[in-house]
Formats: C-alpha cells, structure tokens, sequence
C-alpha cells in the first residue's frame, strides 16, 4: 500500500509555516535577519541594476551624440552598477556562509531533539511499527526545516520583485502591468497543475522507490553480492530495480509530456505579452517617447516578473509536502518518554518472584505468557528452554522492565519492579541476547567498554572479561590489537583498513562486553549460538565459576544447560516442566524428548 503524508488545509499551512519560523529563530535569530535582507536584496538588486545599465545605455548614446556632460553621468553610471555588483557579491559570501551556518544549527536542533525523544520512549514503543514509522517521517523533517526556511525566503523575495517589477512597469505604462500580468496568470496555474500531479504520484509510489532504493544500496553492496550472485539472483535483483525505477521515472516523463501542449500555449501567451510590451517600448524610442536605455530596463523587468511568477508557483506548491513532515515531527515529539521515576534500587534482591504473571503485547490478541510463576534466588543459576515462541526472550523482556506484566506481578523481595526506577535496576543486570549489537565503527577495545561507559576505561577489568569470553586470543591477531576498526570499509588513522571478524568473534566481544560490566545478574539469551562446543565449555566453565552471580541462560544446547541448577521448560507462554537437569531427562517427558539426540550423544 502507498504511504501517503498527510496534506495541511491552508489555515494549518499557515501555522505551520509560523511554527517553523519560530523554530528556525531560536535555532538561528541572526541568520533568520539575514536571509530576510538577502531575499529583499536578492529581489532588488536585479532590478536596480537593471535600471543603472538602462540609464548609462541613455547616456552612452547622448555622449555619442556629443551631448555635454554626458560622458562624465555614464561612467558614473557604469562604476555605480560595478560598486552594487561588487556589493552584491560580498554580500553572496557573507550570507551564504550565515545560510550554511544556519542550516547546521537548525538542522542539529531539530535531530537533537528527535533523537532524544527516540532514546528515552517507553520501551515497548520499540517494538510499535507505528512509533517506527512516524519516527522514519519525522525524521525527514530535520533534513526539510532548513528547506522551509529557505522555501519561505524564496517566496518572499520572490513576491518583493514581482510587486516592484510590476509597479515599475506600470509607472513606465499602466497597461505593460497589466498585461504581464494576465499573460503570467494562465501559466502559473498549469505549472501548478503539473507540480501538484508530480507531488501526487509521487506521494503514491513511495513503496515502489523505497523498493528499488533498498535493492540498489542494500543488495548492491560486496558483502550480499558473495550470496547473491552464486545463487543467480543478482541479475534477478538488477532486472527488478530497472523496473521499478523506469516504472518511476517514465511515468514522471509522461506527466510532463501530458503538460507539453498546455505549456506551449502559455508560454505563447507570456511570449505574446513580452512582444507586445517590447515593441510598444521600441515603438516609443523610435519617436522619442523614451530613452533608448528603457528597451534593456523594460525587457530585464518583464524576464523577472515572468521568472518570479514561476519560482513562487512552484516553491509554494512544493512547500506543503515539507510542512506536512513538521506534522510528523510534533506529533511524534508528542509521545511521552520512559516515566522513570519511581524507588531506587539500592541493593542485588535475594530473590526475585515472578508472581502469576501474563502478559500480551500492544495490538496483539495472543498472550506470550501464560500464568508463570517461578522464583530465582540470589547466586542460583538457571536455564529456560523451550522451542521458538514458547515466550522465553519475552519473559527476559519482562525481568528486565521493559515491558510492565499485563496481569501479576515481578518482586525484587518485597518491591514490585514496576515500582523501581529502570535505570537503577539496569545498573544490576548485563544482558547478551540474540541479536545482539554489533558496534561495526569502532574497535574492539571500544566494543568491550561499552559494556560500562559509566566509569572511567579500567585495564583490569577489561583483560579479565576478553579472558573469559575467550576473546583474548582473537583480538592480539587483528591487525591493530584491540584498537582494530571492525569493519573493513572504515580506515585507521594509519590509512590502513579495518577488518571484518566472524559471527562468533562477534558473539565473544559481546560476551567480553558483559562480563567487563560485572553486574550481579547475567541474562544470556543464546549466548554462544555462533561458538563452536569446546570455546563455549570453556566459556561457561568461567561463568558458572564466578562468585555472587546470577545466572539466566536460554540456551538450546544441552552442553549449556545441564550446568544450570534449575531448568525451567517453557511451552505456550507457560512453564510445563522445571527441576535439575537429571530430574527431567529421569522423567523421559517434553524435555527428553526436546533434547534426546543431544542426550544420547
């Protein structure tokens, strides 16, 4: 289905346009003073010139003619068109320097607060395709901000030379005003007839191109190309692009080409008018009516009244679908952030109590869990398994905050951790799950601290956790040790290239990461699904050795599990089985079955 932004009605266009200009003011308040200036001079000054080359044209001719004095006026005329055009430029750099500076900061301001709205939402936003969706549009607004700004400017300068322009004509022969006006009218309606259609498809084909965009900057890259071409589908890829773009493109090409005959018949109209007004001016000089000067003055006012009309029609056509992401923009920064205040945890619980709990996630009518209770004990080390979608990583979601139970209750002792602040808890919990981050622009060292950017880099604690995550080894081979980039598109500052590492040295860093974090509660979600057996009986060897540590593990390898002193076996959102590991496979039920061909190896 094609995306479609919302279209303001005038009276939103207008308080829209307001609200940017007032955004762009407490971003930027001299360059906002600048650009008015710059559009009234950039409005002016091709007129005024204009006038100055008309009057030293007249003079030339009278000093030609032997006129007295008249020699002296032109060259006083021409230096004074060369002093405004010297002006003019100086006036170019200093302004665009101020534009470039404003557009940083209005653009800086506008990601700035995007971005930390994004950062601090509820966490269960996270998972709203909505909440995504309008982040992706708001987004676009910090990229447009300074366009509107500039549109706004455009508009206004553009309106400032049509009124002089036409006032100049009129003051030259009341009828010129009038019909350059009239001549421009019929073709500053079908300009904006064509533009709104232009803007209409390509509103309407937004998935299209967001298809073809994916497939050529996704799909074309060297890493995809390794799988895409020995399965024969990157001709595939290539064949589907160029439709989707042609079928995008031609079909812009076809709107114009719809437009040819009604432009040729305007443009006849403005081509009409402009003969008339010249040859009437002509006409005048030749019997002295008028200045020879008045010819180049009277065709440098029609050419810019007729090029200000189709810049206004055009930026003001364009200017809603701007606007139209401002929309976007508040009503995501509308959203209220992650309510964190609440009871501090001060201290690791003994024992946290999952209470009956169930939980259905927002929009979905399927509960992920289904009445489960258990305890875990400070030091014990547990495991839950079960196939895919029995609701394990939902209850790790769950014991971490991110998401409130829709029905009973998680105690840490006697607080319920609804009650608690998320980021105290955090400050307790390291957690490895499956699709963990992978930090491609920065270093190894780098990947590992991130683990506890709340402190200062400590050595010890960084060599210990490369140590036990058997990372160590690895990491002394790159190219650069630990401060090796880990990702071979990026360089060193010694102009070498960074690398690119395995799944499973990946997976390692992450694991160094959270045992560098050394908190009381370790949550691994497949931990070492990318590690072969004997690094990950190691690994484990390391962990489950650690002293006051709680352990978590959703594992589907019997090799992890069986170290756990509880298992917990999960099926449809509920518990179904738990006892020691030789309790279950004992009782020959689910979990032996689940985990047989592991058993009897």
């Amino acid at each position: 289905m094609a995306e479609k932004t919302e279209k303001l009605k005038p009276k939103q266009a207008i308080k829209a346009l307001a609200q940017v200009a007032r955004q762009v003011y407490k971003a930027a308040p001299l360059a906002v003073v600048v650009k008015l200036i710059d559009a009234v001079i950039d409005a002016v000054l091709p007129l005024l010139t204009a006038y100055l080359v008309a009057q030293a044209t007249t003079a030339l001719l009278d000093a030609y003619n032997g006129v007295s004095g008249a020699g002296d006026r032109a060259i006083e005329l021409v230096i004074a068109t060369y002093i405004i055009g010297l002006a003019g430029l100086v006036w170019s750099t200093i302004s665009r320097y101020i534009s470039e500076y404003a557009q940083m900061r209005i653009t800086n301001m506008m990601a700035d607060k995007l971005i930390d709205k994004f950062t601090n939402l509820e966490f269960s936003q996270y998972d709203n395709k909505d909440i995504v969706d309008l982040y992706d549009k708001a987004d676009n607004f910090t990229f447009y901000a300074p366009r509107v700004f500039d549109d706004i400017a455009r508009i206004f300068s553009s309106f400032v030379q049509i009124v002089i322009g036409l006032v100049a004509l009129v003051a030259i022969k009341w009828w010129f005003g009038v019909i350059l006006l009239m001549a421009v009218i019929p073709s500053a309606i079908v300009q904006l007839k064509v533009s709104r259609m232009q803007t209409a498809f390509w509103r309407s084909n937004v998935s299209k191109r967001r298809t073809a965009g994916d497939i050529r900057w996704n799909i074309f890259k060297p890493k995809e190309l390794l799988e895409t071409r020995p399965y024969g589908v990157a001709g595939y890829l290539v064949d589907l692009y160029r439709k989707l773009r042609n079928e995008d493109t031609y079909r812009r090409v076809e709107l114009e080409r719809a437009y040819i005959p009604r432009r040729m018949f305007t443009s006849s109209i403005e081509a009409v008018a402009q003969l008339v007004v010249e040859v009437s001016i002509v006409i005048d000089i030749i019997n002295h009516a008028q200045p020879i000067g008045q010819f180049v003055y009277v065709q440098q006012l029609v050419s810019r009244v007729i090029g200000s009309f189709s810049t206004l029609s055009n930026t003001f056509n364009g200017i809603d679908e701007h606007l139209a992401t401002l929309y976007d923009y508040q009503k995501f920064l509308a959203i209220p952030v992650q309510d964190d205040s609440g009871l501090v945890v001060g201290a690791f619980p003994a024992a946290i109590h999952i209470d009956a709990v169930s939980f259905t996630y927002p929009g979905s009518k399927r509960r992920a869990l289904r009445d489960v209770s258990l305890t875990i004990h400070r030091n014990q080390h547990i495991a839950i398994v079960g196939e895919n979608g029995a609701g394990k990583s939902t209850l790790v979601k769950l014991l971490l905050g991110l998401y409130n139970p829709t029905k009973g209750e998680i105690m840490l002792d006697n607080t319920n951790l609804a009650a608690v602040t998320k980021q105290s808890w955090h400050t307790f919990v390291s957690v490895l799950q499956q699709d963990f981050v992978q930090y491609w622009f920065a270093t190894a060292k780098e990947n590992v601290f991130f683990g506890d950017v709340s402190r200062p880099f400590n050595e010890v604690r960084y060599k210990l956790a490369v140590e036990k995550a058997s990372a160590k080894d690895f990491i002394a081979k790159l190219s650069h040790g630990r401060d090796t980039l880990l990702n071979k598109w990026t360089n060193h500052d010694d102009d070498t290239h960074g690398v690119e590492i395995s799944g499973g040295q990946w997976q390692r860093l992450a694991l160094a990461r959270n045992f560098y974090r050394d908190t009381p509660l370790i949550i691994l979600d497949e931990p070492t699904s990318a590690i072969d057996a004997l690094a990950e009986a190691k690994i484990f060897d390391h962990l489950f050795k650690e002293p006051n540590k709680t352990i978590i593990t959703v594992s589907h390898r019997l090799s992890t599990i069986k170290k756990a002193d509880v298992i917990y076996m999960m099926k449809d959102g509920r518990i179904a089985k738990e006892g020691t590991y030789q309790q279950l496979v004992d009782e020959k039920g689910e979990f032996y079955q689940m985990f047989e061909s592991q058993i009897k190896q």
